[in-house]
């Protein structure tokens, strides 16, 4: 059974694929995931989603 990746893990992952001048496909996709969750950048890299902001 797969596991979701978890908000962090995926942001890392976003992160290095762009310091890593990765294919932009695989970037789009990353992205496109991070815009289903809802997931906001601030300026210090932190991490805050709309499920985070409810509690």
């Amino acid at each position: 059974m797969y596991t979701k990746l978890k908000d962090e893990l995926l942001v890392e992952a976003y992160e290095h694929a762009v310091r890593s001048q990765l294919d932009g496909e695989f970037l789009q996709i990353l992205k496109e995931e991070l815009d289903r969750r809802g997931i906001i950048f601030d300026e210090a890299k932190k991490v805050a989603t709309a499920d985070n902001n409810k509690s």
